[in-house]
């Protein structure tokens, strides 16, 4: 995650031109996975991360994953380990892999604490972040569960950062929120998918 010092007016442009940028996306007449690297391509601008993984159900409702180009989508296949998953409920509340599960109980931006169900010491020491997270440079992550204005699942959005980078701030929290319908409306499945 490369930082550069802009000074608060540049900043500030660069937000608006993102937000406005997202939210001319969702008045297309397309929608969906085809749309995922432009979204985070914005994200990127707003809320500074250095991977982003978007978990969705594919046309079958079978978990499927976009990865960023990044060590961790060459580490991601350990994710869909049969072994790997049945670490996962050990330390995690809800697996992305029971999206549904997801959908029922993750409201809101969610920081990596309320996505564990142990210390964050723990977390760190088991065999699934070690298996996982630890070989895909990933150690703080923010999460999104979106869906439609009905309350269907879309998608879980993740953003994560590398061992050493700052925690996210609550402005990171505030922003991801107020991009929340935009980013649902776009990546919702739609006719082109």
């Amino acid at each position: 995650m490369r930082r550069i010092a802009l000074s608060p007016m540049q900043r500030s442009h660069i937000h608006q031109q993102a937000t406005e940028r997202l939210q001319l996306m969702a008045c297309l007449d397309f929608s969906g996975l085809t749309l995922i690297e432009p979204v985070l391509h914005e994200l990127h601008r707003l809320i500074g991360f250095d991977t982003g993984v978007y978990f969705h159900p594919d046309a079958s409702g079978n978990l499927d994953a976009y990865i960023e180009p990044s060590v961790a989508r060459e580490w991601m296949y350990r994710y869909f380990d049969p072994q790997m998953m049945a670490l996962e409920p050990e330390v995690v509340r809800y697996s992305s892999h029971d999206f549904a599960a997801a959908v029922r109980h993750e409201r809101g931006v969610l920081v990596m604490e309320q996505l564990i169900s142990v210390s964050r010491d723990e977390f760190i020491r088991s065999d699934f972040y070690n298996a996982v997270a630890r070989p895909s440079e990933l150690q703080d992550f923010l999460s999104l569960v979106l869906r439609t204005p009905q309350g269907a699942g879309v998608g879980s959005l993740k953003l994560c950062r590398k061992p050493g980078a700052p925690r996210f701030a609550p402005e990171d929290l505030a922003m991801l929120t107020r991009l929340e319908p935009w980013q649902a409306r776009i990546l919702q499945p739609g006719e082109m998918d």
